[in-house]
């Protein structure tokens, strides 16, 4: 489920959900299914618990489509997750969401808010957080820059949903404007970071440094490359559809310490994006399931490796350490 096409596909049912929840249109189960759900609920009006259990699973079945863009939404995350028990965590906090609320109602129900300004913002929030969800799966397709200015449209989205909001209270009018400004503001900010080229959201105006790496997919392209260098050399593992690569690349290289490091050193990168056969034996040969990883070699042999996502000051220590074996 990492490869573009399964990206493009879970993008797009994130965008659906958020269109789903703006009311472009229904995720509902037809009207003569819950009118049989109803009639079964009414055979068990009265208060024995057993009764009680029932009816609240026939209830599910009338409020589901109202979870039904977010529950959908989660299971498509999960999809490119490939982590089972991550999925069935997300599952269980969706559950314990949606059952929450109704035993806070049910105590409480007095100080509950009325359905009015705020759960109609929170509805607009979630299609924005929908949104954001698909663009964040499409951005490991996308250059860093313009990733980065569709994050800063995506904030004067949000931007323009505060303003339009509709409290009356003049506390929370003066909270939700102010919020509103930040969201124009950092906006701003994203959007003419990436038209100038950058793609680091925490650094938006500092201009990338530009590393240069010597391409290699298999064994002997690999062996060939590491003979030849006098330097420490890296190879990086890398592919599009990998955050943490994205991560490594527009962050953690990025900073002016580490570039400088790396720039003195000679720079492999392994490309798993479209993997082949030569690819997945060199994978096999270093012992690796996929990205992102880096492996470090000096004289022929390899003295370190890093699996996974890497700070810049934990990369600067870690290139002391091999430096010095």
């Amino acid at each position: 489920f990492q490869k573009p096409i399964w990206l493009i596909v879970f993008a797009s049912i994130f965008m659906l959900m958020g269109l789903a929840m703006l009311g472009v249109f229904s995720v509902a189960m037809p009207n003569g299914v819950q009118n049989k759900v109803f009639q079964l609920q009414n055979r068990f009006q009265d208060s024995k618990p057993s009764n009680l259990f029932i009816v609240g699973a026939l209830s599910t079945l009338v409020v589901g489509p109202c979870v039904a863009p977010p529950l959908i939404a989660i299971l498509a995350f999960i999809a490119t997750t490939d982590n089972s028990i991550l999925g069935a965590l997300y599952l269980f906090a969706l559950g314990l969401g949606m059952s929450l609320p109704l035993v806070i109602f049910a105590t409480v129900v007095t100080t509950v808010p009325k359905t009015g300004a705020f759960s109609k913002l929170l509805t607009k929030i979630f299609a924005l957080l929908m949104f954001g969800v698909g663009l964040w799966l499409l951005s490991r397709l996308l250059s860093g820059s313009l990733a980065l200015m569709l994050w800063g449209v995506l904030m004067f989205a949000l931007s323009w949903v505060l303003w339009r909001s509709e409290f009356v209270q003049p506390m929370a009018k003066r909270i939700v404007k102010g919020l509103s400004v930040a969201s124009l503001l950092l906006g701003l900010i994203w959007a003419i970071g990436g038209a100038m080229g950058n793609g680091n959201p925490l650094k938006p105006f500092t201009k990338l440094t530009q590393l240069s790496f010597q391409s290699v997919s298999n064994v002997d392209e690999l062996n060939q490359a590491i003979g030849n260098s006098k330097n420490l050399v890296m190879l990086d593992v890398y592919a599009d559809w990998c955050v943490s690569c994205q991560e490594l690349e527009h962050i953690t290289f990025a900073e002016p310490s580490v570039a400088d490091e790396l720039n003195q050193m000679t720079l492999l990168r392994l490309d798993i994006t479209d993997t082949d056969d030569a690819q997945r034996k060199l994978l096999a040969e270093l012992n690796l399931i996929g990205p992102p990883a880096l492996l470090f070699f000096k004289d022929g042999q390899e003295v370190g490796r890093q699996i996974g996502v890497i700070g810049a000051d934990e990369l600067l220590l870690k290139l002391q350490q091999v430096n010095h074996r």
